[in-house]
């Protein structure tokens, strides 16, 4: 994956310097992300899980899933996912996405127990969020949601999110951000995808190589 990694950042770049500034660091365009597991299944069988996105035209956003101890991943990614762009940790138990302009996102896994429903942990990033320095995007991941969640909770988040008034992001709301095109950006990431898509299974997720 190293190989990749500079003309990656090059594309970014290259879309940052050639449009206008001004997109706040606030705006916000993925709301909120749900999972939904199935209320009942069997150990050993094959579970799909979907993840549905709440937000505004265009999306792009980063997920990153952990599933259960014991949970598997199928054998061929092929029977993992539909989803155009991800990347499976089989020896970790993570999957990744890469989201543009979707609003449902599913993937299987073969189950262990009953019991192990409640083990899935996920994170998000929206990928169209911009800060003045890069490593401040570390802050803004947010936990993915369960379908129980109360709706009252998820509501909460969506308005803190749209009012640039959540705590995790007052900081960065506080400052100018350079601005995106959308156009140039989604195609900066489509090249960094297509690239690494040859390295799809083959290496850890969270990890160096």
């Amino acid at each position: 994956m190293k190989k990749f990694f500079l003309p990656c950042v090059f594309l970014f770049l290259l879309g940052l310097a050639f449009l206008p500034t001004g997109a706040a660091a606030g705006h916000v365009n993925v709301k909120s992300i749900t999972r939904d597991v199935p209320d009942e299944f069997s150990g050993g069988e094959p579970m799909e899980v979907t993840l549905s996105i709440e937000g505004e035209l265009p999306l792009a956003v980063g997920i990153v899933e952990k599933i259960p101890e014991g949970f598997q991943f199928p054998e061929n990614d092929e029977e993992v996912s539909d989803a155009a762009y991800f990347q499976v940790d089989r020896e970790n138990g993570k999957i990744a996405f890469s989201a543009l302009n979707v609003t449902e996102i599913k993937y299987r896994v073969i189950t262990s127990s009953a019991k192990g429903k409640d083990g899935f942990e996920g994170q998000w990033v929206d990928l169209l969020v911009q800060t003045q320095e890069l490593d401040e995007g570390k802050e803004r991941w947010e936990s993915v949601f369960d379908s129980n969640t109360l709706a009252s909770d998820i509501e909460s988040r969506n308005v803190k999110a749209a009012s640039g008034t959540d705590t995790e992001n007052k900081e960065e709301s506080s400052v100018s951000a350079p601005g995106f095109g959308t156009g140039l950006t989604l195609l900066s990431l489509l090249s960094c995808l297509f690239a690494s898509r040859t390295q799809v299974s083959k290496g850890k997720i969270g990890e160096e190589k």
